[in-house]
């Protein structure tokens, strides 16, 4: 999962998945979790497996 400050649009905090196989990058569609002023702290890559779910 990735996470990131969408500067362009009211500093809204966007999560997207984005799943790796072999050389092949995908990513899902984005999901707004904070419409405004989110904390660029918020900006991460989080990788997820089923130890990590939540």
């Amino acid at each position: 999962m990735l996470t990131y400050v969408d500067a362009g649009s009211s500093s809204a905090g966007i999560a997207v998945v984005v799943t790796v196989s072999g050389t092949t990058i995908s990513l899902g569609s984005s999901y707004t979790f904070n419409a405004s002023s989110t904390n660029s702290g918020f900006v991460r890559v989080i990788k997820l497996d089923n130890s990590n779910i939540f």
